[in-house]
């Protein structure tokens, strides 16, 4: 055992030196015995502890205290020697090496400091939670990110504190599966204290230390920039970015399902092929941004003769379509008028150095048994044969 034990007399010889400590403060047994214990610490300060509490001792008090001496780290202790009748006949200690421990102390102490300095400056949001998925801890990210002080916080659930109302049996699936002891990896969205929303990374797992009840640590990462870039690109990728109208992509996607529900529902489906005409002239003679007016006055046009619930898009080129299902009373004539109307209005009421000039195709079918691809075969064919058959350019015929 690290321990040494030494005696003194009331003068303060050494009578007694052992133990198994000894040796790695430079010592042999018994060395001492018969010098002076202010020798052997080389120094008569009475302020000392060991000189202190030796004296302590020889007035009858026990002393504790802890020393550094060479390069080991002791615990003491210093009793009275007590003979007969209660006399003082000297004093009795004991020394405790604890240099391994206060090694793994100041370790730990260190590593604590880094886990202190990690946990407040993480560029992430974190929350130490206890067994019920109360708050036990958070750093300044977590405040920043989320609105709540620690005081806000500590003691309350998760889920209740930043779970919106419509997530929140997500919020618990999501916490029993942690609890179980999964290490969780999601993304969702998550509420600020002022009741606003944004989009979150989420990775939690659980924890022991020692014999304490289990602990969930989560981090939560704003990723709302990352999603509203995603967003954008979704968006640009089924948007025809000059007129805003969906794209042949989108238009694809949307009417196959239109048409479905429009089967079941026993509608009928009205395809309509729409160029702009004399779009190549208008480049050529005013340049491309007259050109792209053109396109740009067509999408505003469609928007304004077309319901919300038709599907009306941009193909590409001069070539934009429509999609339009209704009862069987529709009448692709009653859609024409329509339109041509919204073509003369716009060309009286813009000052555009060229009218605008669209022409049709279009073909009219019960939906239940229809395929896109076949109407708007259908449709083109009936756009080419209106075009052929036209001697002079102009409106709407």
């Amino acid at each position: 055992m690290p321990v040494n034990l030494w005696a003194t007399d009331h003068d303060l010889k050494i009578t007694f030196n052992q133990g198994g400590g000894l040796e790695a403060l430079g010592y042999r047994t018994s060395e001492h015995v018969g010098a002076k214990l202010t020798d052997v610490l080389g120094t008569n300060d009475p302020d000392f502890l060991p000189l202190l509490a030796s004296m302590a001792a020889l007035r009858g008090k026990s002393s504790q205290y802890e020393l550094e001496w060479n390069g080991r780290y002791l615990e003491a202790r210093v009793e009275p020697l007590v003979g007969p009748g209660g006399k003082i006949y000297g004093t009795v200690g004991l020394a405790i090496d604890v240099t391994e421990r206060r090694h793994l102390d100041e370790a730990l102490k260190t590593q604590a400091g880094y886990f202190q300095e990690l946990f407040e400056s993480a560029p992430v949001a974190i929350v130490i939670l206890d067994e019920n998925d109360q708050v036990l801890r958070l750093n300044n990210e977590f405040t920043r990110i989320f609105g709540y002080e620690a005081e806000e916080a500590v003691g309350r659930r998760i889920n209740d504190l930043i779970v919106p109302e419509e997530l929140q049996r997500e919020g618990l699936e999501l916490t029993a599966k942690v609890a179980s002891g999964a290490t969780l990896n999601q993304e969702s969205l998550r509420r600020r204290k002022d009741g606003t929303t944004l989009w979150v990374s989420i990775v939690a797992r659980p924890f022991k230390v020692g014999d304490e009840p289990s602990r969930v640590y989560g981090m939560y990462h704003d990723i709302s920039d990352r999603k509203r870039a995603e967003e954008e690109l979704r968006a640009l990728s089924l948007v025809d970015a000059l007129t805003g109208l969906p794209n042949r992509r989108a238009f694809l996607t949307l009417s196959d399902q239109a048409l479905k529900w429009a089967a079941r529902a026993a509608k009928e489906a009205l395809l309509i092929f729409i160029d702009v005409d004399n779009l190549k002239q208008i480049n050529d003679t005013h340049g491309h941004l007259a050109g792209d007016r053109a396109l740009m006055d067509t999408a505003r046009v469609l928007r304004e003769t077309f319901r919300e619930a038709d599907i009306v898009a941009r193909l590409g080129g001069d070539e934009f379509i429509a999609l339009i299902t209704a009862e069987g009373a529709l009448t692709a004539d009653l859609i024409v008028g329509r339109l041509e109307s919204r073509v003369e209005l716009h060309n009286q009421t813009e000052a555009r150095p060229f009218d605008l000039s669209l022409s049709l195709g279009y073909t009219q079918a019960a939906a239940k048994g229809v395929n896109l691809l076949e109407l708007m075969a259908r449709a083109d064919a009936a756009l080419y044969e209106r075009k052929r058959s036209r001697e002079l350019s102009g409106p709407l015929e």
